[in-house]
């Protein structure tokens, strides 16, 4: 990464984020933000790692997924705070994507 954000593209991130931006702050986080993204690219695992050590090497392979041990439906219903049988309810977490 060699150029950086752009105050334009600040804006659009912070507009995404929901957040209101001064000028400054614009200039400041553009600045910021790019040292930021220039530091991951780095750790990014299809780039010539500038840190590669054996402590940064993962050489265990992750454990295959095993399914465990399994709660019975009745008693899941009866101790979940939000139910519509067979369902359990859960509160909405993500909204609607609409812009504000």
């Amino acid at each position: 990464m060699s150029e950086g954000l752009d105050e334009n593209e600040v804006r659009k991130i912070a507009r995404l984020a929901r957040l209101a931006l001064s000028d400054e702050e614009v200039r400041r986080f553009a600045n910021q933000l790019t040292r930021v993204l220039t530091y991951v690219n780095r750790l990014a695992p299809d780039h010539e790692s500038e840190i590669d050590s054996p402590e940064t090497q993962t050489r265990d392979p992750l454990a295959e997924d095993q399914p465990g041990v399994m709660m019975n439906n009745a008693e899941l219903m009866r101790i979940a705070p939000m139910t519509d049988p067979p369902f359990l309810r859960v509160p909405k977490v993500i909204d609607d994507g609409g812009s504000s």
